[in-house]
C-alpha cells in the first residue's frame, strides 16, 4: 500500500476524471511495458489506471506497473461461456 509517508494509511483511489488512455493492441511487450511503466510513474498513485482487456490481461498491465491494486481492467463483453460456439 502507498501513503504519504511510512505506516501512513493508504490513500483512496480517486474518483476525478480519467487523465490518459492508451491502447495496448498492436503495441509490442516492450513497448506494453514502457507505455504502462511511464503512465505509473507519472499518474498520481490515487489515480485509476483502466485497461481495456481485449488484447492483454489486467493482470499483463498490473506487471508493469508499481501500484498494481489501482490497474482496474474492463471488457466490452462478458465473459466466454463454453457454449457459445456451439451454435
Amino acid at each position: 500500500m502507498y501513503g504519504s509517508s511510512p505506516g501512513a494509511p493508504p490513500k483512496p483511489i480517486s474518483l476525478t476524471p480519467i487523465v490518459a488512455g492508451f491502447d495496448l493492441w498492436l503495441a509490442g511487450n516492450d513497448e506494453r511495458f514502457a507505455t504502462v511503466a511511464l503512465l505509473d510513474d507519472r499518474v498520481p498513485p490515487s489515480q485509476p489506471l483502466l485497461a481495456l482487456c481485449q488484447a492483454v490481461s489486467v493482470d499483463e498491465v498490473a506487471s508493469y506497473t508499481v501500484h498494481t491494486e489501482r490497474v482496474v481492467g474492463i471488457s466490452l463483453f462478458g465473459p466466454r461461456r463454453e457454449d457459445m460456439l456451439d451454435r
